[in-house]
């Protein structure tokens, strides 16, 4: 409960750079490595709780562009789960 606003407080920055943006990715519509760390993130922010990215429509998209990409999809399918 405590990382919550500030999690809110970036994510809200990150759906505002979208906005301004209007690319696929952060630089352009090829992604970059700082759009798999806040993939990074953003996936894991899922485990404390699902509904805080479900507040930020580009977020959720972003976070579809990246898992639907071949290396990633594939990644994602096979991976361990997280020890929680």
């Amino acid at each position: 409960e405590a990382m919550k606003p500030a999690l809110m407080s970036r994510f809200d920055n990150f759906e505002r750079i979208f906005t301004a943006n209007g690319k696929k990715f952060f630089i352009d519509d090829t992604p970059h490595a700082c759009d798999f760390a806040v993939f990074h993130h953003l996936d894991l922010s899922k485990n404390l709780d699902k509904s805080l990215i479900e507040k930020f429509p580009k977020l959720l998209k972003f976070v579809d562009n990246i898992s639907s990409l071949d290396s990633i999809a594939t990644y994602l399918e096979n991976r361990p789960s997280l020890l929680v």
